[in-house]
């Protein structure tokens, strides 16, 4: 039985349909040519897109701090890792402290306070102290309720 020719045109462009004389077969070809029928104008679609998204993101902003890198390795039944990040799980140690203030500082140099913020953390606030209701839920012979303290985040 012949394949049809309304599946997708490879893996590539997973959801086109197939075009007359479009192979399943990879092939090396150029920018502007193409047998499945996506067009050089339909590519451009896209990347006008993630230029307005390079453009947004990409700010008059510094780059952030870096990060150390200090490898551990670890073997855990026979499959080595590497974790060069693991010296950040210790919180209380000095270069931990250190990296924390460097990113927040970073964050506020970025964020910084607006009237928005002000706001936003005011309300916020506002809703996290007012008294919420308390909502038992049963899980087998027991039931449980969770209850919040004015003026308490947990």
């Amino acid at each position: 039985m012949a394949k049809s020719k309304s599946r997708a045109c490879g893996e590539r462009f997973g959801r086109f349909p197939l075009k007359p004389g479009c192979s399943r077969e990879p092939r090396v070809q150029g920018w502007h040519s193409d047998p499945c029928g996506v067009s050089r104008a339909g590519r451009r679609l896209w990347l006008l897109p993630l230029v307005a998204l390079q453009l947004a993101c990409g700010g008059p902003y510094p780059p952030p701090p870096e990060t150390a890198q200090v490898p551990v390795v670890d073997t855990l039944h026979g499959v080595v890792f590497t974790d060069p990040y693991r010296w950040l799980e210790e919180q209380d140690s000095p270069a931990t402290r250190a990296w924390i203030a460097e990113q927040n500082a970073y964050a506020e140099q970025i964020v910084g306070e607006s009237a928005l913020r002000t706001g936003l953390e005011a309300r916020l606030r506002e809703l996290m102290d007012a008294p919420g209701p308390v909502y038992p839920r049963r899980q087998g012979e027991f039931e449980y309720f969770t209850m919040r303290q004015t003026g308490r985040e947990v």
